[in-house]
């Protein structure tokens, strides 16, 4: 029997993509897409809302309740404050959640860490495989320079993204700061223009020669593929919190 998703944020740069790619899964199927009560798409088919050419006979809805409850896991690429309230009711029915909204207090990060004492759950800055194993790197590397080596890191995503730095280069920086014998003085550098699925630079920089790690993404289609990866691991799981490193067996 195919596993049922519930896609919060159907109509978001990644939501849409999630829905589409869902559509390659034979085990997968979309149950629900979850909009505000205010959106514009609210009633309006998921097929037609990401633009995959056919139409899924799936609403947009704005019952979060009813939809997470008939779901067997659910992805969310919403805000802040509603992915809190979907944390709220995935808690109420025992559902899987990965979520990867960025931008997180540490209290609301608190209160993931303790849901995830009763569902399998994974909220990341960063659900791309590449992206992750550009971090193994970046880790290594900081364990090899000597501390007079300059280190910059430059994130530039679309103009929308309203969390700055990113929460992937906040992620970097505890990377390299978490090399105990590191003294180097990181500058993080935002850009939010246009477009921009997402970049993620960091220089290590010498007298005489530097080091340049790059991830681009040329879309959302990593992310998406990333987050449906880790539904898919988190449906095997028992509670806790889990990271993609773990889904990607990094």
């Amino acid at each position: 029997m195919k596993k049922k998703i519930c896609v919060i944020a159907p109509g978001g740069a990644v939501g849409k993509v999630i829905i589409k790619e869902l559509q390659n899964y034979d085990d997968l199927i979309v149950s629900s897409g979850i909009v505000r009560d205010t959106s514009e798409m609210l009633g309006y088919d998921l097929g037609i809302i990401a633009g995959i050419g056919k139409e899924l006979n799936i609403k947009a809805t704005s019952d979060l309740d009813t939809s997470i409850k008939e779901c067997d896991a659910i992805i969310d690429f919403s805000s802040i404050e509603f992915s809190m309230k979907v944390l709220e009711i995935a808690l109420k029915y025992s559902k899987p959640l990965a979520c990867g909204v960025t931008g997180y207090n540490e209290d609301q990060k608190e209160q993931f860490n303790n849901a995830s004492l009763s569902i399998p759950l994974m909220y990341s800055d960063n659900t791309s495989r590449l992206f992750n194993i550009m971090q193994e790197a970046v880790a290594y590397i900081t364990t090899k320079i000597d501390d007079d080596i300059d280190i910059d890191i430059i994130e530039m995503h679309k103009n929308k993204k309203p969390d700055k730095p990113s929460g992937t280069s906040k992620d970097l920086t505890k990377i390299i700061q978490s090399n105990e014998t590191s003294k180097h003085k990181i500058e993080t550098h935002s850009i939010r223009s246009g477009d921009i699925a997402s970049t993620h630079e960091v220089f290590f920089g010498a007298y005489g020669e530097r080091i340049e790690m790059i991830h681009r993404a040329y879309d959302n289609t990593t992310y998406a593929k990333g987050a449906i990866d880790a539904a898919i691991y988190l449906l095997k799981q028992k509670p806790g919190r889990y990271t993609a490193k773990e889904i990607f067996n990094l």
